[in-house]
């Protein structure tokens, strides 16, 4: 095939500049095949709680850290600089021998995996929950009702996840994610995550356990289907390290109510 001058001139400039997803050399490569060049490193994506987006078109990529021990999905397949990426399929993620990496230097990816769940994560994703902003948010107590077939332990389940009188960690990236402790053997806690830019936002369970499975055990990972969710203020940077997080989060029979105090800002 042909190529135009406008692509071979697009080429060369690629050539120039980073190394392209997907390719052995720059030389091999010819657009869309070949995907886009790599972003220089993870704070040039946009990032949620397992997700990142470096640009590009390609298909959902797990890439993983070794020095900082950092999973993500990357949605577009555009690993950012510093990532490795597994050489499983989103369809197939523990592809190796019920792992998502042959090397060792990977095993805590199935930690990230059995906590998110094994399908890949982005930008909308079960993000149906409608987002109001309440300044006058005042605190009551998480409680479930109906029944819980979504773990062994749940919030609601006594001396298990939530410690603290429901206090939480926050992270706010391209979306603020809400996070909170958990204890016990094995179990769910809720992960809220919030966009900003469209107000909508996810409920979904955290699997967890006291042990690091050494093969992809395929957990499932829910989300709940309808509800809402109310923040005590804007999303911002300027924002407190303290807002209150009202949840109303509905599994199909299962509902999770009550608010989640965050008590700390990850920087």
């Amino acid at each position: 095939m042909t190529l135009s001058i406008l692509t071979q001139l697009s080429i060369t400039m690629i050539m120039g500049s980073a190394p392209l997803l997907g390719c052995n050399s720059a030389e091999e490569c010819i657009p869309p095949e070949c995907g886009t060049p790599l972003a220089k490193t993870i704070d040039q994506c946009a990032t949620g709680g397992f997700f990142a987006n470096c640009g590009g078109e390609g298909q959902p990529t797990l890439g993983c850290n070794a020095a900082t021990e950092d999973c993500r999905w990357f949605t577009t397949g555009t690993v950012a600089e510093g990532y490795t990426s597994s050489s499983c399929s989103h369809e197939d993620i523990c592809c190796e021998d019920d792992q998502p990496f042959t090397s060792s230097d990977f095993a805590f990816a199935n930690k990230h995996l059995e906590f998110w769940g094994y399908e890949p994560w982005d930008e909308t994703r079960s993000m149906t929950l409608g987002v109001t902003i309440s300044d006058n948010l005042l605190y009551e107590a998480l409680s479930c009702s109906g029944e819980d077939n979504l773990g062994v332990l749940s919030p609601c389940s006594e001396g298990a996840t939530v410690s603290h009188d429901d206090q939480a960690i926050a992270e706010l990236r391209d979306t603020l994610i809400v996070t909170m402790p958990f204890e016990g053997i094995a179990g769910w806690t809720p992960i809220i995550e919030i966009d900003p830019q469209t107000n909508k936002a996810r409920v979904c369970t955290g699997r967890y356990t006291d042990t690091i499975a050494p093969r992809c055990s395929g957990s499932a990972y829910l989300c709940a289907e309808s509800g809402s969710v109310e923040l005590s203020e804007s999303i911002s940077e300027g924002m407190s390290n303290t807002p209150l997080v009202r949840i109303t989060a509905n599994f199909g029979e299962f509902t999770l109510s009550g608010t989640i105090q965050v008590v700390s800002m990850l920087p």
